[in-house]
């Protein structure tokens, strides 16, 4: 009786040692997760806000908001995955993209472009996972950076595209050199219907610089965002 209780034992050790449930055992990669991305100690350091789409007839642009939940996820590079899905529930495609956290509570817009799809093919909905890429680098964390309220979105031009337009004043300390901007645009009930992007060359110490961006969205927006990050 008691040799068969210690084979019983052993035999559940081993199964919990093999699904990484004993003390012991550690993963050093990050978890992939549809919501979260979690560091080795399964604690999460980042997650997804919001997400959407927008398409213009011609090209459909996926954005997911990611934020940045504590130190761990400073210098680190997130993994942004969508798959692209059809109303039957068929997946047209999957594009990965990344992006890099400054400091802490940063949201980064994470954009992924899809203008390889079929004629007849209508994205429906888009699914999104993100996960970080290996350990990454340990940073101080940098000074925040605004988020700018649209001051115009302008007429659809010959492809079909609009601009959105934001005026930003560098209050930093130093010269921003070929930042990057990516925006947001949402409907009247706050819904992402996609987005653009923007890589001014230079904002000089206290000077007011005005950003335009071309947008890929559905419909016509309520308003835009622009998020602002330092290069990489």
């Amino acid at each position: 009786m008691r040799i068969r209780s210690l084979v019983a034992f052993v035999f559940l050790l081993s199964i919990l040692s093999a699904c990484g449930l004993t003390s012991g055992s550690k993963d050093p990669h990050p978890t992939v997760g549809t919501e979260t991305a979690k560091n080795e100690s399964e604690k999460p350091i980042a997650k997804i806000v919001d997400s959407g789409f927008g398409n213009n007839g011609y090209s459909t642009l996926a954005v997911v908001l990611v934020s940045s939940v504590n130190k761990a996820a400073v210098g680190r590079t997130v993994i942004v995955s969508v798959n692209f899905w059809d109303a039957e529930g068929q997946i047209l495609a999957t594009s990965d993209q990344t992006g890099e956290f400054k400091w802490v509570g940063q949201q980064i817009p994470v954009q992924l472009g899809q203008g390889n799809l079929s004629e007849d093919a209508t994205v429906a909905s888009i699914e999104p996972s993100i996960a970080f890429s290996g350990i990454g680098k340990i940073e101080d964390a940098m000074a925040p950076l605004p988020v700018l309220e649209s001051t115009e979105i302008t007429a659809r031009n010959k492809s079909g595209r609009l601009t959105a337009w934001f005026s930003f004043t560098n209050e930093t300390e130093e010269p921003l050199k070929e930042f990057l901007v990516a925006v947001v645009c949402y409907d009247k009930d706050k819904k992402i219907i996609g987005g653009g992007s923007a890589y001014p060359a230079l904002a000089p110490v206290g000077q007011t610089i005005r950003i335009d961006s071309k947008i890929t969205v559905s419909g016509d927006p309520e308003s835009c965002k622009a998020h602002l990050n330092y290069p990489r």
